[in-house]
């Protein structure tokens, strides 16, 4: 569970956000309006969420590794486990 909760952490958030700004509008702006905010937060949170993620490139040869490592740009190494 907390590993769930860890994961989509910033989905849950975004979830509990936009509940708690629907419920505001609603009192202070006609349903029309509540939506059109709605829907300008749900792209700003997408577009923020892809914006900070990463590319999944997976290296396959030593050479490919190579390549990467002589590049400029910042390396991201993720070492995964099953033990």
């Amino acid at each position: 569970m907390f590993a769930w909760i860890n994961q989509y952490s910033y989905v849950l958030i975004a979830i509990i956000l936009m509940v708690f700004v629907a419920v505001g509008s609603t009192r202070i702006f006609s349903w029309k309006v509540t939506i059109l905010i709605l829907v300008v937060l749900l792209v700003a949170f997408t577009v923020f969420l892809k914006s900070q993620s990463i590319n999944n490139d997976q290296v396959e040869t030593r050479s490919e590794w190579n390549t990467i490592l002589r590049s400029t740009s910042p390396v991201v190494l993720q070492l995964y486990s099953e033990y």
